[in-house]
């Protein structure tokens, strides 16, 4: 072979990067940093120890917040769910309660004196009696017993829920929620 004794290392070289199992580009560069390794293949170690340059602190930042951001967006929406649902379970509730107060009145031609005497036979007068209501019915979604109030002069009546709060006032799942009878 008439080959120039650059040319000749050269290929020399390229030679043995291809028979050198593979330990890394890195560890490659520290165990042949005295060998003579020039132009072109000097080049491409170069490039090869560039690309295995792992991520910065700052790439690595920008990722843990788009993710914690995905986090928040999809959790959200789950979350609000639960509590939306809870809201509707609140209002059918309040709803089935309003027919459990308007079925005793029609058996005993008054508003019952409190919730509880629709589970019950409080306020009856000894009629014969049977509970209309059990006692998770005079509950709310969270829980909580319902609010029962008769206006004055006894001829209307309201039911409230504080919602998820127990507290008077507030919004979503901590708003309070009245319905008026009959």
């Amino acid at each position: 072979m008439n080959l120039t004794s650059d040319a000749e290392r050269t290929l020399t070289t390229e030679l043995q990067l291809e028979r050198i199992p593979c330990r890394g580009a890195r560890s490659f560069a520290m165990a042949n940093l005295g060998t003579g390794v020039k132009g072109e293949g000097l080049a491409r170690l170069q490039q090869t120890l560039r690309k295995e340059q792992g991520l910065t602190l700052i790439e690595i930042i920008v990722v843990l917040i788009i993710l914690s951001m995905l986090y928040v967006f999809l959790t959200g929406g789950i979350f609000s769910q639960g509590d939306r649902a809870k809201i509707q379970i609140n209002k059918m509730r309040m709803d089935g309660l309003k027919g459990k107060v308007n079925q005793y009145r029609f058996q005993f031609n008054s508003l019952p004196p409190s919730l509880t005497a629709l589970t019950g036979c409080e306020g009856a007068n000894n009629q014969q009696c049977v509970a209309v209501a059990s006692a998770e019915d005079v509950k709310d979604a969270w829980g909580t017993p319902f609010r029962y109030q008769i206006t004055p002069g006894g001829r209307t009546y309201t039911v409230t829920s504080f919602g998820a709060d127990t507290q008077q006032g507030g919004e979503g799942a901590n708003g309070d929620a009245t319905i008026t009878g009959p």
